[in-house]
């Protein structure tokens, strides 16, 4: 049983249904609640965390039904919020090549052009997409089609971009349709002007420098001119380049662990043998290994101590 706020609506206890759940240690007043008595939306005005915003969780119709997108369109609009937050199953594929596994000749439909001018009008975007403009993943297997398509994601404000650290599909097993999460600042940490911090040890090798590079050339390359607002261009830049970086980072420190761990096992070893066997040679190679796991530990407590003196990165 969920402990804490729930809005649902429901056509029936075993067809069609969509759900806002909120923590119970979450501080969120709700001004207004609107929900589809066919269990197609529902919709919340609220006050999560001392910020005012529309939240809204979404189940399109398979059928071609632009009126669908234009009655969410203005239901979100009377709202009057800035801070826009929609998640769901929209039944629609915005892009056949990047979000379809196989290909198709058809073009975009009536739906597709809707979804499009309540995005626009809204001043949303699809943050998934945005953060990984070269990616193909998907959230739905149509069993039939033995095909595989990208129809759920999260649109937000392009004013909440800077606030997105990072947007993830995950897999699909439980049902024909996969898990898409977004992680957002803690938005008391914001109003604390916490933010990020750039390690400065990436910039010491060539090889994650030329990493870094690839990845700024690659986002500009699918991305300039997609949006004519600059500011939240930049802001999705910075989002992007900064989970890049994050993977990237995570990724180092598990190779340098699982090196110093080794280190660690290879001396734990060697003493074994000297202690059974007091000869030079196995001694040389203890302090062999014992020389190169203080460098490596030095290393490692260098790396984190720059982590903690390195730039800001808004």
């Amino acid at each position: 049983e969920w402990v804490g706020q729930e809005y649902h609506s429901t056509l029936s206890s075993r067809k069609r249904g969509v759900s806002i759940l909120i923590r119970k240690n979450i501080d969120c007043q709700i001004h207004k609640h609107v929900s589809h008595k066919e269990g197609r939306w529902v919709i919340l005005d609220a006050t999560l965390e001392g910020q005012r915003m529309t939240i809204a969780n979404i189940y399109a119709p398979k059928a071609v039904d632009p009126n669908f997108f234009h009655e969410i369109c203005n239901l979100i609009r009377d709202m009057g919020n800035n801070n826009i937050f929609i998640g769901g199953d929209f039944n629609q594929v915005r892009d056949l090549i990047m979000d379809k596994s196989s290909q198709s000749t058809q073009t975009n439909t009536v739906g597709v052009l809707a979804l499009d001018v309540l995005s626009e009008e809204l001043g949303l975007v699809v943050i998934w997409r945005l953060l990984h403009p070269t990616e193909k993943d998907f959230t739905f297997f149509s069993h039939p089609d033995s095909s595989y398509s990208r129809i759920d994601y999260f649109l937000i404000s392009r004013d909440m971009v800077s606030q997105v650290l990072s947007s993830t599909i995950g897999n699909i097993v439980l049902s024909d349709h996969a898990p898409v999460d977004i992680v957002l600042h803690p938005l008391e940490r914001a109003e604390k002007s916490m933010r990020w911090r750039f390690n400065n040890c990436m910039l010491n090798g060539e090889e994650n420098c030329n990493f870094i590079k690839s990845e700024m050339q690659e986002f500009w390359k699918h991305n300039e001119g997609s949006i004519e607002d600059h500011g939240v261009m930049w802001d999705a830049f910075k989002s992007f380049l900064r989970g890049r970086i994050i993977q990237r980072s995570s990724f180092i420190k598990k190779i340098e662990s699982q090196r110093l761990l080794k280190l660690e096992t290879d001396i734990k070893l060697l003493e074994k043998q000297y202690s059974k066997r007091q000869d030079s040679n196995t001694w040389g190679k203890i302090l062999e290994v014992f020389t190169i796991e203080t460098l490596y530990s030095f290393k490692q407590t260098y790396s984190a101590q720059s982590d903690r003196n390195s730039g800001n990165f808004p």
